[in-house]
């Protein structure tokens, strides 16, 4: 880690750097060409991980924390965060409810639907097969 200054416990979004390491790539072109290239990574925390046993490392590259305007702030939970608040209306669970079976007369599977509302398939399952009033 010669020349770098280290990351380790910068906070980048909700992103917490717990260790860095390089590792050798091996990167295959369009051309055919094969080559080798050392890769910087950055192991993190991040803040959606409440049980500190449990916690998870989420791998990302060193030039994705470093940029003027870096590409990751999080493991994925924002866009979760953010898709579930888009697709509820004011966020309102009747909202999102209609669109799950919105989306399902539009031949949408349980877990295509669970991606785009931002909830899991077996929720989408239960939303979809209770009786309504």
């Amino acid at each position: 880690m010669y020349g770098y200054k280290s990351f380790i416990d910068r906070r980048f979004g909700r992103l917490v750097v717990k260790r860095e390491a390089s590792e050798k790539v091996v990167v295959a072109y369009d051309d055919g060409t094969i080559s080798e290239k050392t890769e910087r990574a950055c192991y993190c925390h991040c803040d959606c991980d409440k049980d500190e046993v449990l916690r998870k490392e989420h791998r990302v590259l060193r030039s994705n924390l470093a940029a003027v305007m870096p590409n990751t702030t999080s493991c994925g939970c924002y866009a979760k965060e953010r898709r579930r608040k888009r697709m509820s209306k004011h966020g309102d669970p009747d909202a999102t409810n209609i669109k799950v079976r919105t989306l399902r007369k539009s031949g949408f599977s349980c877990r295509q639907i669970g991606t785009k509302v931002g909830l899991s398939g077996q929720r989408v399952h239960q939303i979809l097969t209770e009786k309504r009033c």
